[in-house]
């Protein structure tokens, strides 16, 4: 009987750390870290995502890109690499050739070459 009861524990123990587990990937991986409206043509409003360094385990970007164009076309990026910290960050977008990357700082999208100012979405 003692061996069903401590074998019970262990279930109940592994159940408990499996919801944890799964409640934190699913809240505190992805982060939004820019949110904003990009003056090109047609109008672009980007939502850039970084990954917690936990998911370096499955995943090899660093975050994705999501567009959408004002006339409600929408594009995603998985690809995401991010360089630098506070206003030097810059996140490159890979795999792209016209999307290039985005400055954090000064708040630029570079697209085919030609960067365009961006304001707060």
């Amino acid at each position: 009987m003692k061996f069903l009861k401590t074998l019970f524990q262990i279930v109940v123990a592994i159940v408990f750390i499996l919801f944890g587990l799964h409640y934190y990937l699913s809240n505190h991986t992805i982060k939004t870290v820019a949110e904003v409206k990009c003056q090109t043509n047609p109008t672009t409003f980007i939502q850039i995502d970084e990954y917690a360094p936990i998911t370096k385990l499955w995943a090899t970007s660093d975050g994705n890109m999501k567009v959408t164009f004002d006339n409600g076309t929408k594009a995603y990026f998985p690809d995401i690499e991010m360089l630098g910290e506070g206003n030097q960050k810059v996140a490159l977008i890979l795999n792209e050739q016209k999307w290039q990357r985005y400055v954090f700082g000064s708040k630029k999208l570079y697209y085919d070459g030609v960067d365009y100012d961006c304001v707060n979405g």
